[in-house]
């Protein structure tokens, strides 16, 4: 009562639980409850379970039983209308078919072994008859396109032929080219070789060059500074051979006095004699040295004039292969951009050669498949 009175206050339900049925004690029982409108009151009803198991039972059986009596009559209905209906109708509908449709089968059999030359009959005043009709038109269109593809197909493999022949020759003028391109990459690679070896020595002669013009300068300069250095030593000479000379006349003067005086200048006349002797040594030594000095500056005098002449001749040199090494290296830019220019070539005509050669071999391809394709079309009879 709590569970079904629950069920009516939250606007109706059913409760299932066991309730005690008499004769045969407590079964399943299903109820529901519901509120009386506008009342606090609920009503509620329910159901034994194996009562409803019961009565499903029993349609069951009725159905099933009503079913084997209509089914029995359909039966037998069945049976009336196919023997007295069914069975003439169809061994006309059979008459009517069997001989159009056999006649079907031969000309498809025909058709299917090839021969598109079959005649069809087409008198038929059915389905059967548009169906031939139909199969007619069909062989007629099958037959105009086997004979022109017949048609195509041969001239496919004139065409295929002449083509693998051209593009036979073609590749193999690809590959007489490519080989001669190679040679030429080969050619030109080692002149473009020479030619950097070439300007690399010229840089170095054009740097020894300049580095002589610049030592000769400076030996020039030298050379000028040594002969300056020898006229001053000439003229400290000069001083010295002056000195040496008046030495001599002092001494002389010196000897003069001693032998004034006797015998007691004997001493001082050894040392007068002495020193006229050293005087004349020096006076000697130093016209020898200004004499070597003098014939020093003229060498060097010699030297240097020699040098100012060479100077310009080096300087001059120097120029000259300066403007070789640039003129070889642009003769090396230019070999380099050839030498570019012939492996790009040389790239474009090995790609030639390939496509010449797959060209080639597709033709051949191509001939084979139409000789393919016109021996399997030869199946056909038109």
């Amino acid at each position: 009562m709590k569970e079904l009175n629950k069920a009516a206050t939250q606007g109706g339900g059913f409760v299932v639980y066991v309730f005690d049925k008499p004769g045969k004690g407590l079964v399943d029982k299903l109820s529901y409850s519901t509120m009386i409108p506008g009342t606090d009151i609920w009503i509620g009803t329910g159901v034994y379970i194996d009562n409803v198991t019961d009565a499903k039972i029993n349609i069951t059986n009725a159905l099933n039983e009503h079913k084997v009596n209509t089914l029995q009559f359909i039966v037998t209905v069945s049976l009336v209308l196919l023997i007295l209906v069914v069975l003439p109708l169809s061994y006309a509908i059979y008459k009517s078919i069997t001989v159009p449709v056999q006649n079907a089968l031969a000309i498809t059999k025909e058709i299917s072994e090839g021969n598109l030359s079959v005649e069809f009959e087409t008198s038929y005043q059915d389905g059967i008859s548009a169906l031939m009709r139909s199969m007619q038109v069909m062989v007629e269109n099958l037959r105009g396109i086997v004979t022109e593809v017949i048609c195509g197909t041969n001239e496919v493999s004139i065409a295929g032929a002449e083509l693998s022949n051209i593009s036979q020759n073609i590749s193999e003028g690809a590959s007489e080219q490519a080989s001669s391109v190679e040679e030429i990459t080969f050619e030109v690679d080692q002149m473009t070789t020479s030619i950097e070896r070439s300007v690399d020595n010229t840089r170095k002669s054009e740097l020894i060059a300049k580095e002589t013009a610049i030592a000769i300068e400076k030996t020039n300069q030298s050379m000028q500074e040594a002969v300056l250095s020898m006229r001053t030593i000439v003229e400290k000479i000069c001083i010295t051979d002056e000195i040496s000379r008046q030495t001599n006349i002092l001494a002389l003067n010196a000897a003069v006095e001693a032998a004034r005086a006797g015998e007691f200048g004997k001493g001082f006349s050894v040392v007068a004699a002495e020193v006229r002797r050293l005087a004349q040594r020096s006076s000697n030594a130093a016209a020898d040295i200004s004499l070597l000095a003098n014939r020093t500056i003229t060498i060097a005098n010699e030297s240097a004039t020699m040098l100012q002449r060479v100077v310009p001749k080096v300087a001059e040199t120097a120029q000259i292969v300066k403007e070789i090494a640039d003129s070889s290296y642009s003769q090396m830019e230019g070999a380099q951009q050839i030498n570019r220019a012939i492996q790009e070539l040389n790239a474009v005509v090995q790609r030639n050669a390939a496509a010449a050669e797959q060209m080639a071999s597709s033709s051949e391809e191509l001939t084979a498949q139409a000789e393919q394709l016109k021996n399997n079309l030869m199946f056909f009879k038109t």
